[in-house]
């Protein structure tokens, strides 16, 4: 069992019940109870809270959903084209991550504690999937400068 593809899964896990919160929250019009800081609902108030018509966390929802199924498909299947289809969903996530903090700081200047948790299970994932990729690499190189 590879420990790091375990904590993908986990990190996948986490981003999808944190998206899931954020999307009822939404839908309900819920107020926010920030617990660090006060800008939660300043950013989901914002027009930047919204992306073709539709509520942020709908996206996170379903890139949290299909980067859980591929780390666990993943898992118990050794492929690399799964491998290579992580680690692209990750660097995807990781890019709109880092936009979407750049927003919270420097547009909307208020910072959502829950979107911040977001952030950090996209780069906690990416991560995970980064070195579980060049322990996979580094295994494969050593096999074959064995049977050399």
């Amino acid at each position: 069992m590879s420990k790091t593809l375990i904590l993908a899964i986990t990190f996948s896990f986490v981003g999808l019940f944190d998206s899931l919160f954020l999307f009822y929250k939404y839908i309900n019009a819920d107020p926010f109870n920030c617990f660090l800081f006060d800008g939660c609902n300043t950013v989901a108030n914002s027009p930047y809270s919204n992306v073709f018509g539709m509520p942020l966390p709908t996206f996170g929802v379903v890139f949290y959903a299909v980067m859980f199924l591929i780390t666990f498909l993943l898992f118990h299947h050794n492929n690399v084209f799964l491998m290579r289809l992580a680690l692209l969903g990750g660097f995807v996530g990781f890019v709109f991550s880092l936009y979407f903090v750049f927003l919270q700081g420097f547009i909307i200047q208020a910072f959502c504690v829950y979107c911040l948790i977001s952030a950090l299970s996209s780069v906690a994932l990416l991560c995970a999937l980064i070195f579980e990729s060049n322990k996979k690499t580094e295994t494969k190189e050593g096999l074959e400068e064995k049977q050399i």
